[in-house]
């Protein structure tokens, strides 16, 4: 039945498809959208929230398919329309640019497109797309596929006709290789979410940071595995207790922010701990970024976050407890582990505690490491990252 009605409306927006390319577009409106419509975050809002403040001929709106997105954002008294209503229809077609983190359907799936941004969620490690070798390229170009293409025109990935952003050169070619085009579409610039690492600003910590604003701040952020079908959190679970514990002995807070995929995994939880904090989406406003710069410590395993953090030269401790079976899954890395992954490796979590310990006493530990792969990923003009990116969209769509 399901299947039925997502065809049925497939159906329905096939001549509002090749009605949008007839549409005039407006020349100084810009559509933003994240993960699918779902969510405000990510490099997209904090390109938006620029726009909306600094660029006041721009016409910066959010179109978002997401009722508490949409509630969130209109109690903040910011620009949002749902994609899918008439209005949210009317702008995506009247845009001259659609900026997002995904895929089309982060503005309007059905819409025809003339400028095209996609400022991509992170800086990847694991190997992406045509990367990942001949299964992925076999799917990615069946007879099934190429039948529905020409039938539903709108489902065709639009990479071709995108401009992508990098954070050095060397990432810009794993982009081009794993989307199959040309790297002359990407351009280095920096992701906009990065500037909270950089900006010097007075923001106010949020609640769930001053709650704990007298303990060393340490958050857990490991990557998802094959979308959610193996678990993480049964890792950290048989621990809990002996990580508090310790955690309290040594006047720390470990927050825990899993995956998306993962989320399900800890609504049940109904332990409380005095020392560890399960972050859930309505405690950071929808935006871990709001929370990151605040942390002490960084602990993942191979989520590219680990990236991002490098910015602020704070100590990383990686976890990489199921290397072996995350690398066949994943087809392997676009850098070599163990050199661009500048931190201690543990592989239980009492091996996490005693480096917690000891960076707790000297931060500076690893830190020319840290910053000699800081200065391989992150290779742009870093201070001015957002001015970056708007200078860039404004060259490509004169």
């Amino acid at each position: 039945m399901r299947k039925i009605l997502t065809i049925l409306i497939y159906i329905i927006n096939i001549p509002i498809y090749w009605l949008s390319i007839l549409v005039p577009q407006k020349k100084n409106l810009w559509v933003f959208g994240s993960w699918q419509g779902e969510k405000y975050t990510d490099n997209s809002k904090y390109l938006f929230e620029y726009v909306l403040k600094e660029k006041s001929d721009i016409e910066a709106i959010w179109l978002t398919s997401s009722k508490s997105v949409y509630v969130f954002m209109q109690s903040k008294k910011l620009p949002v329309y749902y994609s899918y209503s008439l209005q949210g229809y009317w702008l995506a077609m009247r845009a001259n640019v659609h900026i997002y983190t995904n895929n089309s359907r982060d503005t309007n799936l059905y819409i025809w497109k003339k400028h095209i941004i996609n400022l991509w969620h992170g800086i990847p490690l694991k190997k992406m797309g045509y990367d990942k070798g001949e299964i992925y390229r076999k799917k990615t170009i069946s007879i099934k596929a190429k039948i529905i293409r020409v039938l539903f025109p709108f489902l065709v990935p639009d990479h071709d006709r995108s401009v992508f952003i990098a954070s050095s050169k060397e990432e810009a070619s794993h982009l081009a290789s794993s989307f199959g085009i040309n790297i002359n579409q990407i351009a280095v610039t920096g992701l906009p979410r990065n500037d909270v690492f950089i900006k010097d600003n007075n923001v106010e910590p949020p609640k769930i940071i001053l709650d704990y604003a007298n303990l060393t701040k340490i958050i857990y952020m490991p990557t998802h595995r094959v979308n959610g079908k193996i678990s993480v959190f049964s890792f950290l679970e048989k621990d809990l207790l002996q990580i508090n514990s310790y955690l309290k002995d040594i006047s720390s807070v470990l927050y825990v922010k899993l995956h998306f995929h993962h989320q399900s995994e800890i609504e049940n939880l109904k332990e409380i701990y005095s020392n560890i904090v399960f972050l859930k989406d309505e405690d950071i406003d929808f935006d871990i970024y709001t929370v990151l710069p605040f942390m002490d410590i960084l602990i993942t395993d191979y989520s590219s976050v680990y990236f991002d953090f490098l910015l602020s030269e704070k100590p990383i401790i990686f976890l990489p407890y199921d290397f072996d079976d995350y690398v066949e899954q994943e087809k392997g890395f676009y850098y070599d582990y163990d050199a661009f992954t500048p931190g201690p490796k543990a592989t239980s979590w009492s091996d996490v505690l005693k480096y917690v310990d000891i960076y707790k006493k000297d931060s500076t530990i690893d830190l020319d490491k840290r910053k000699e792969i800081k200065k391989k990923i992150h290779d742009y003009k870093i201070e001015s990252i957002l001015e970056n990116v708007y200078k860039m969209i404004k060259s490509r769509i004169k």
